[in-house]
């Protein structure tokens, strides 16, 4: 008999940062660790992550972080976790290399030893507890869910999982090894992802692309240009199958990819026999060939932006070009679509955008949950990976499927639901939880006051005065430049221009009298007293509140 509890430290009433902890008396077992793009009007910032503050101050009691599969979402906080903590990391080959290479890129070295790779049906054992491995069906090849046994019952979460009968042997769910663990143990609690229960079907087969875009791939006079996530490779595995067919080189335009298809080709996974895969600058000027753009989050969309409008340093858009759009918008990145998709509108190739109504996302929907929740009968039911509204969907199937409502919880970020004895005991605030912005390779410096001076720079601009004076006689030794961007337009003969001058002259040379007079002299002080007279100027001149950067060189 023991004490358990279940939080989440990110992932709940959200999409993505996914971060779920379950605590057996002392021990903790952190499951998945992602990030989440940032909400605009975030300036600046690459990723949001969790607040894992949590798992530095209990890094000792800590057995390990399981990775169902290593994308953005699942995985791609595990590297600034590692930078500060060192806790193994179990996941599969593919997942140890690609978030290997994340490391790398980051040059934080030294941690190959904390990847511990797993495979299916295998049993680790950790304490008085053990972790068993089993495959689901997702968008990547090899993505595992664990089955956490505890003295008091099995904890089950499989991550993103969907049912496919027809399955490739890579993406095929392993239902009679979850069926076993199901049958010959009780099963406490059931973490459900929930990010697609609104959709009221099973998601497969609406998942395929193969038929939507086989047409295209045959009918292509030039090149074909593919846009996707880096995780989509089930579309890449279905693209592959008509590539086969037709006979056409294949350059990888994104790093991640490619270290992916490294691993899976030394596993035979995947089979990529008779794919003719190539660099990049080999394939870029033939005059049939399938380019794969790929990236992650808003990186995918900057990338297409940037080669839609001829800014693409590799890449050029040409008139016998077919762009397939496969990656239908993920929630919140509509605009990012919609504006991708007014970028490829203004090119001379042909496009065509995969729409969400007709290709779903490989997540369980509202008659998996039920199917799953069926197979595993589950004592208690937590829906995770989405908001709320999909969570009250996710309940209302968990209830169908046989589970009573008042062994449902819905949960928000840092709500511990706790067990003692194999009973539901509490829910109470256990854990501190808040996102930790990412600005290139910097996690959690990203204040209020820099967030805000963003905000103000895109909105009112700044304006950069430099000046110079004599150490000795604090008079004025050089033209005044002053700049603005984002301000308004200025000249040199504008009033605005030359009126700011005069405010700028008066007030240092008023400093300078009093210089001469004996009275102390503060260069800080002068800055300020300029920055605070201009901005009032500014704004009384053209509305705005810019940014005022005073620079005052003693020489």
């Amino acid at each position: 008999m023991s004490k358990i509890s279940f939080f989440a430290l990110g992932g709940l009433d959200e999409r993505g940062k996914n971060l779920y902890c379950v605590e057996v008396d002392q021990d903790i077992f952190v499951f998945d660790a992602g990030t989440k793009n940032p909400e605009r009007g975030i300036l600046g910032i690459d990723v949001v992550i969790s607040n894992f503050d949590y798992l530095k101050e209990n890094r000792n009691r800590i057995k390990g972080i399981f990775i169902t599969k290593p994308s953005d979402e699942c995985s791609e906080a595990v590297t600034y976790i590692l930078k500060e903590v060192a806790i193994p990391v179990y996941g599969s080959k593919l997942t140890a290399h690609i978030l290997n290479f994340h490391l790398q890129r980051f040059k934080v070295r030294g941690k190959e030893e904390l990847f511990k790779v797993v495979n299916p049906r295998d049993v680790i054992e950790l304490g008085p507890c053990k972790v068993e491995v089993f495959a689901t069906t997702t968008n990547m090849p090899n993505s595992y869910g664990y089955a956490l046994h505890t003295p008091d019952g099995v904890i089950i979460y499989p991550g993103d999982y969907m049912f496919d009968a027809k399955a490739d042997p890579d993406f095929a769910m392993d239902m009679q090894h979850l069926t076993d663990i199901a049958t010959h143990n009780k099963v406490l609690l059931f973490l459900s992802e929930a990010s697609s229960a609104s959709r009221m079907d099973y998601t497969a087969p609406n998942h395929k692309i193969k038929s939507y875009i086989e047409r295209a791939v045959k009918e292509a006079q030039g090149r074909l240009i593919l846009a996707c996530f880096d995780q989509d490779l089930h579309k890449i595995n279905e693209l592959f199958d008509l590539v086969r067919e037709n006979n056409i080189n294949v350059g990888i335009y994104g790093q991640t990819l490619l270290e992916a298809l490294k691993v899976i080709n030394a596993n035979n996974q995947m089979n990529l026999e008779g794919i003719n895969l190539k660099t990049l600058h080999d394939v870029v000027d033939d005059e049939k060939s399938l380019i794969i753009v790929t990236g992650s989050g808003e990186r995918l969309y900057s990338r297409l932006i940037k080669i839609a409008s001829g800014n693409d340093d590799i890449l050029d858009i040409k008139e016998t070009d077919t762009i397939i759009l496969a990656t239908p918008p993920n929630p919140g990145s509509e605009l990012n679509h919609a504006n991708v998709l007014d970028e490829l509108a203004r090119t001379v190739a042909k496009t065509i955008a995969l729409s969400d109504r007709k290709i779903w996302t490989m997540t369980a929907s509202y008659e998996d949950i039920k199917l799953m929740t069926s197979i595993l009968k589950p004592q208690y039911f937590i829906p995770v990976k989405g908001l709320y509204k999909d969570f009250v969907k996710a309940k209302q199937a968990a209830n169908e499927a046989g589970v009573p409502v008042e062994n449902i919880f819905l949960c928000d970020n840092g709500e511990s639901v706790n067990f003692t004895n194999g009973e539901f005991d509490k829910v109470i605030g256990k854990v501190k939880t808040s996102d930790l912005y990412v600005d290139g390779i910097g996690v959690g410096d990203i204040g209020a006051v820099v967030l805000n001076e963003r905000k103000q720079l895109a909105t009112d601009g700044v304006v950069i005065i430099g000046v110079s004076i004599d150490a000795k006689t604090k008079a004025i030794t050089s033209l005044i430049d002053t700049q603005m961007r984002g301000v308004i337009y200025i000249q040199e003969n504008n009033d605005i221009f030359k009126k700011m001058q005069k405010v700028i002259t008066d007030i240092i040379e008023k400093h300078h009298k009093k210089a001469i007079a004996g009275e102390m002299y503060d260069v800080n002080e002068v800055k300020n007293e300029i920055r605070s007279t201009v901005l009032s100027f500014v704004k009384l001149e053209t509305g705005k509140t810019p940014i005022i950067l005073a620079i005052v060189n003693e020489i």
